[in-house]
């Protein structure tokens, strides 16, 4: 049986029953397994936090769901996508509260509880009260709401003490006046004054104890913590969709599809083929992103936008043929082709792998630096998308960046797709003096570039740096970087230059490369070979390899010799 929302909150409830957590459901109980767009709202001892996300996570574990959004709001929120397609957003939290004044405690609100249809649910009182905070959120009182209101009216005890306590305790006078409302059935309510009156009674509140103003004072030292973190790691998910056809139909239909991770009412998208954002536009995205919603950025083939790393980012394209391709950051991990006829479904399933993938767990204080080396045609930027493809799948684990010849200086992320145009453009040998000094002069600047791309600007990653071919092109192929001056000053500056941990060369027959591609002449992969069998290339580790098998089993061979680095480093 394909597991889905019901089978999974009930194996959270029998974790959670099992474990002795003092543990309950604040309201929704009734739709709780059915409604899959009802949140899931607990409540817990603060005290009993860590063991309460182990179980969820186990629970995620055992029912071969995946963990897709995780956020830190006044409360905590977890959303996972079970394998039936279903999603259950868990919050949870151990006070109840309005912004940073104090309303309930979590001790004192499980204490009241009540065990109902094999739940503990909260008592009719306190629901009233997270019902009425929630609303005050909104300034509005929906006809959900509002209803549910009245049916616990009507289960509220007639006499006074109990309920009055609740009450009191929560929201002070204004409590007795909300109960007196629910069960008058809201007749004559000015909506528009009852807010302010709610506010101030709560502000109030706040100063009536000293146990009330050391709460509101530890909420606020705790929600500014909370913020600075979300502002580093924001819980939002951009998203850039290379595509000369995309709409504005499209963009809302994509939108609606990840409601339930990320609200619509804080997401937002720009137009279809954007090259460029504003200001105004990147404040939008980054206070979207600090809100956790999802940024959706159409783009036009070639175009670059420049995408957070601090965050969750995907970047969708066309592969041809119907097939979507797509590559995240801050893992560096890509996405296999996927077929789709519809574009905003093909984005949706590319975005849903990349959303519930299990998260990259890099090596600690272990950063590998990788050379792939070949002659055109040998299959180096196929076999980097599937070393990409299988980063985050390993045993252990690890994040990957890629570049191609030099790490670049920029915010720009680059990814092995498929069908890449090769670069540079190859220059016939016909230098004069002026050519060969600015050749000797690139040579220096790349040399400069390698040393702060590699050191400075990749000081604090931890995970694989793959670089495709790097400076032994000066070596192999010289007129392919417009290099004109003598190899022995090529060698000294490739000596001088950063050491790879790692140099994965590919060899092959020149009658495969010239089926694969023709940029080359007999004559010059013939020389290219005897320099790439022959010239001592100097690393970490080298390794060798058969470029004529199958990109699949040529990966899983280099993702050997990867970990073997790793460990000896």
């Amino acid at each position: 049986m394909t597991v889905g929302r019901a089978e999974f909150l009930r194996q959270v409830i029998q974790k959670l029953d099992a474990s002795g957590i003092a543990w309950c459901c604040l309201r929704n109980h009734k739709e709780m397994f059915e409604d899959s767009r009802s949140d899931v709202d607990l409540m817990v001892l603060r005290e009993d936090i860590p063991l309460f996300e182990s179980l969820l996570e186990e629970s995620c574990r055992e029912t071969g769901s995946c963990l897709a959004q995780e956020a830190s709001y006044l409360n905590f929120s977890r959303t996972y996508f079970t394998p039936a397609s279903q999603w259950v957003r868990i919050d949870y939290e151990s006070e109840i509260r309005w912004r940073v004044f104090p309303v309930l405690r979590a001790r004192s609100v499980l204490l009241r509880r009540v065990r109902r249809d094999g739940l503990w649910v909260a008592s009719a009182p306190d629901e009233a009260v997270v019902l009425w905070i929630a609303a005050l959120f909104r300034h509005s009182l929906s006809d959900r709401y509002r209803l549910r209101l009245q049916e616990l009216a009507a289960e509220m005890p007639d006499s006074l003490p109990e309920t009055l306590k609740v009450c009191r305790e929560a929201l002070g006078g204004l409590g007795p006046r909300l109960w007196k409302m629910q069960q008058a059935s809201f007749a004559g309510v000015d909506f528009g004054s009852l807010w302010l009156d709610f506010k101030w009674a709560l502000r109030l509140r706040m100063v009536s104890s000293f146990s009330r103003t050391k709460d509101f004072f530890a909420y606020l030292a705790y929600d500014l913590a909370r913020g600075l973190h979300r502002i580093i790691h924001p819980r939002g998910f951009f998203v850039a969709v290379e595509s000369s056809s995309w709409t504005h139909a499209q963009s809302i239909g994509l939108l609606w599809k990840f409601d339930r991770v990320f609200p619509v009412a804080k997401s937002i998208f720009f137009p279809p083929g954007t090259t460029r954002l504003s200001l105004g536009q990147r404040a939008r995205t980054a206070f979207t992103l600090f809100r956790g919603g999802l940024v959706l950025c159409p783009i036009l083939p070639g175009g670059q936008i420049p995408m957070p790393r601090r965050t969750r980012a995907l970047w969708i394209r066309s592969a041809g043929d119907h097939q979507w391709i797509g590559a995240g950051l801050p893992s560096g991990w890509m996405i296999p082709p996927l077929s789709e006829g519809d574009p905003v479904e093909a984005c949706y399933q590319v975005s849903l792998r990349a959303l519930t993938r299990a998260p990259a767990s890099t090596l600690p204080h272990r950063r590998l630096f990788c050379v792939l080396l070949g002659l055109d045609g040998s299959g180096k930027t196929t076999l980097a998308r599937h070393l990409a493809e299988h980063a985050g799948s390993t045993v252990p684990s690890f994040e990957l960046r890629y570049f191609h010849f030099m790490p670049t200086s920029s915010s720009r992320p680059l990814f092995p797709w498929p069908n890449q145009a090769a670069e540079p453009k190859k220059r016939e040998l016909a230098p004069g003096n002026g050519e060969t000094l600015a050749s000797i002069a690139r040579l220096f600047r790349n040399w400069i570039r390698a040393l702060g791309g590699l050191g400075i600007r990749n000081r604090y990653f931890r995970g694989v740096l793959l670089g495709d071919r790097y400076l032994y092109n000066y070596i192999l192929d010289p007129a392919s970087v417009r290099y004109f001056g003598p190899a022995w000053l090529a060698a000294l500056f490739l000596q001088l230059a950063p050491r790879p941990d790692l140099l994965l060369i590919l060899e092959t027959t020149p009658e495969t490369l010239l089926q694969r591609k023709q940029e080359l002449s007999p004559e010059e992969i013939r020389a290219q070979s005897t320099i790439l069998r022959e010239f001592p290339f100097v690393a970490g580790r080298v390794a060798r390899l058969d470029a004529t098998r199958a990109p699949g089993e040529l990966a899983q061979e280099c993702l050997q010799e990867i970990h073997l680095a790793l460990e000896k480093k």
